[in-house]
């Protein structure tokens, strides 16, 4: 019986350590394809194409995406590079705010892996609407992130109603 514990321990302290270090060895062979990573969440999750997501990630291409009236997310729009995308994202929210641009409610800036770029879009938002009540940055939830990829950032806001599609 102690044998057996013996081993579940050794197994329990090793697995932690084996982790950490397969995880420090492999981690630079990741960082050679990072800008795919996002690409590779949308074909798995069957969003768009092979051929669609490798032309996108070499033309930088974002995909504007929004949650529709049945919480599915939907990707309706594409924006070239990040500044595109925070532009983009600036003017759905101008269209969709309760009180378009004098809108002065919260906002919620949700980010995967890229707090600068939540903060670029947060500077935007505040530019864009004076009177919001509040901006906060938060660390996207994981499954959302699962789904979008890390670089992802996302714009929440009391908008109009969504029509059923």
């Amino acid at each position: 019986m102690c044998g057996i514990a013996g081993i579940f321990g050794g197994f329990q302290a090793f697995m932690p350590m084996a982790g950490w270090l397969c995880v420090h060895t492999i981690v630079e062979s990741f960082r050679s394809f990072e800008k795919f990573i996002p690409w590779i969440a949308l074909i798995l999750l069957g969003y768009v194409s092979g051929p669609a997501a490798t032309i996108g990630s070499i033309l930088g291409i974002c995909p504007i995406m929004r949650l529709d009236d049945r919480g599915r997310i939907i990707a309706y729009d594409k924006a070239r590079g990040k500044k595109a995308a925070v532009r983009t994202t600036v003017d759905m929210m101008a269209a969709h705010a309760v009180g378009g641009t004098d809108y002065s409610g919260k906002c919620w800036i949700c980010h995967s892996n890229c707090l600068e770029q939540a903060e670029i879009t947060r500077d935007a938002v505040r530019a864009r609407f004076p009177h919001v009540q509040e901006i906060r940055i938060f660390d996207i939830g994981t499954i959302i992130a699962s789904h979008a990829g890390p670089g992802t950032v996302a714009v929440f806001f009391f908008g109009d109603e969504r029509a059923p599609e």
